[in-house]
């Protein structure tokens, strides 16, 4: 493993494209942002979203709409699973795993309807694919006893082509065309995956009740849906953020591509809330991403009035570009999600 830090082109084929190693514990820096306002209950989802589901035993399931997943209890005090292997929407997409972490309590009919949390590279959110992960359903399972966190779902969105999903331009010259799907996959996000989960399960279908997260690459197109795709995700998770890609070494907004792409959206009237951190670790943190992410917060309160209420920003001194480092950042995040969801009664 790299015990240095990056320069950019070094940087394009190791912190992007790899998924790190183990690290240290998180120190809370952040400042707590003020409460949202207060907002209605509404009821539960109609009882008939399923054609059959398998409840306390694991087994397959299928939903109204003949889409079928299998139902597993990983024992989580917070949760369930179901995870779609191949979840097409008709959308001319094609099929994507998708894993959705539920509440215990709609199995049991409670009523409830849920805030969502959608996270990128799904295939590290839940479960390690070997080369570590985040291990959410447990983090948030702790969390919650200690920190009364609401329930909440939390869906983990495989990748199907990672680099062209989730860039937006072009970033490895021996590679020109593997970039670029940035927009048409947060279009898929918001106007396909999220329809279904809302028509599926008891959600909270209000954006201000919807985030969307990621680290690295994941974390520079969940910037991009929340604020193109604003009716559907108030609230946004980027962890070391490759806000670099399209940006060159400069550090002037009017170098950074991404700004420029979401310019408008962010100043139509509402954006997200946005949650951005880095860690200065040697390991894998390039200085590239350590920059970008600093300024790209700096510029978020300089030119699109984010204030600590709507923005928080957070230099891990013990984090790198890694697994372990995000894992710990999101129990971080949990907390700060509850204060922008805001009561849920």
């Amino acid at each position: 493993m790299l015990k240095v830090l990056l320069s950019l082109p070094l940087m394009l084929n190791f912190a992007v494209g790899c998924k790190g190693t183990t690290g240290a514990a998180v120190k809370d820096e952040t400042e707590a942002p003020t409460e949202a306002t207060d907002m209605q209950s509404v009821e539960a989802a109609p009882t008939d979203s399923f054609k059959s589901l398998p409840r306390g035993a694991n087994g397959a399931g299928e939903t109204a709409g003949g889409k079928k997943f299998f139902r597993h209890d990983e024992g989580h005090k917070a949760g369930i699973f179901h995870t779609y292997d191949a979840l097409d929407l008709g959308d001319g997409s094609g099929p994507r795993k998708i894993h959705v972490f539920l509440p215990r309590s709609f199995e049991t009919g409670a009523g409830k309807r849920y805030p969502v949390l959608y996270l990128n590279d799904g295939q590290n959110v839940f479960f390690d694919n070997g080369s570590g992960n985040w291990d959410v359903a447990r983090s948030f399972s702790e969390e919650q006893a200690a920190k009364q966190l609401p329930e909440m779902i939390i869906i983990g969105v495989h990748f199907k082509e990672r680099f062209k999903e989730y860039t937006h331009a072009r970033f490895r010259d021996e590679f020109p065309d593997d970039c670029c799907k940035a927009e048409a996959y947060a279009a898929y996000l918001a106007k396909s995956l999220k329809p279904f989960i809302d028509a599926t399960y008891p959600t909270r279908p209000e954006s201000r009740f919807n985030a969307i997260g990621g680290s690295s690459l994941g974390g520079l197109v969940a910037f991009i849906a929340g604020a193109q795709q604003g009716n559907a995700f108030g609230h946004v998770i980027a962890m070391s953020p490759a806000f670099w890609v399209g940006a060159g070494n400069d550090l002037r907004k009017s170098s950074s591509s991404v700004v420029r792409l979401v310019d408008k959206n962010l100043r139509a009237g509402t954006h997200p809330s946005l949650w951005i951190d880095w860690g200065v670790t040697s390991e894998g943190e390039g200085q590239a991403i350590i920059d970008w992410a600093s300024r790209a917060a700096d510029i978020m309160r300089a030119d699109y009035k984010y204030t600590n209420k709507d923005l928080a920003s957070f230099q891990d001194k013990q984090g790198g570009h890694r697994e372990s480092s995000w894992a710990g950042r999101m129990r971080m995040v949990y907390p700060w999600l509850k204060t922008q969801f805001g009561p849920l009664n």
